[in-house]
């Protein structure tokens, strides 16, 4: 993604209202895959091109990590940076669903808490506006709680949508 235009971009973003919502609950202070053209939503951050992976993440950290090949990394480097390391207080992540992965029973399943999100998703595109149609996939957020106990509660959790975007 390092040199793509808005026009040209693949990434996409957490919906302000969905956001909204856990920076209430949470109060984030670092967002260690800060999307390249979107809004900035934590005090700190690392841009993607600035590669989060090689940094140290500190405090209450949101993540909407990229969803391609390599989001093991993101979910393994969460997963060691609250519980093994305990250099992070909690992360929360913004996730697809899927069960089927090495990833997803290797660290998501070792999360403080899981909540499925109904209904899917409508993530904001580079112009800010809402993309045309839902994920194609369920979503989850997940959350490692540095101090926290292992294992995960399975939850439901129901999020409003922006406007526009039901």
């Amino acid at each position: 993604m390092i040199g793509q235009s808005k026009e040209t971009t693949t990434e996409s973003y957490t919906p302000q209202s969905l956001f909204n919502l856990l920076n209430e609950e949470f109060n984030f202070t670092l967002d260690p895959c800060e999307a390249t053209f979107g809004p900035k939503l934590c005090p700190n951050g690392y841009k993607l091109r600035d590669n989060g992976l090689s940094k140290p993440w500190y405090g209450r950290v949101y993540m909407n990590p990229p969803y391609g090949r390599d989001i093991w990394k993101w979910i393994k480097k969460a997963y060691n940076e609250a519980i093994l390391e305990h250099h992070a207080e909690l992360i929360v992540a913004l996730l697809p669903v899927r069960a089927d992965t090495q990833w997803w029973h290797d660290w998501v399943l070792e999360a403080s808490e899981i909540r499925f999100l109904r209904p899917r998703i409508r993530f904001i595109g580079p112009d800010q506006k809402p993309m045309k149609g839902r994920a194609p996939f369920a979503s989850a957020i997940v959350i490692w709680e540095g101090l926290g106990r292992s294992g995960s509660e399975l939850r439901t959790w129901s999020v409003d949508l922006p406007p526009g975007a039901k």
